[in-house]
């Protein structure tokens, strides 16, 4: 482990490091995230059409069809 600047304060140095491990659960929070929609795309046939088209990606395939929602019931 490199020597302690003396330029920087504990106190500074403290929450430097707070905030890196910080960044790095929040990463891997999102990995896991990206890795449980990417599931989830593969498992609805909706998202695998959409897919399909070139740059849609599962995130935007699961995306769109949370926002466009189910396809309406004829009555």
């Amino acid at each position: 482990m490199a020597e302690p600047d003396d330029r920087v304060s504990g106190l500074l140095r403290e929450i430097l490091s707070e905030m890196n491990e910080r960044l790095r659960l929040f990463e891997q929070r999102l990995k896991h995230y990206d890795l449980r929609i990417a599931e989830l795309a593969r498992a609805d046939e909706r998202a695998g059409r959409l897919m399909a088209v070139q740059g849609v990606s599962p995130l935007t395939a699961t995306a769109l069809i949370a926002a466009v929602g189910r396809q309406p019931t004829v009555l």
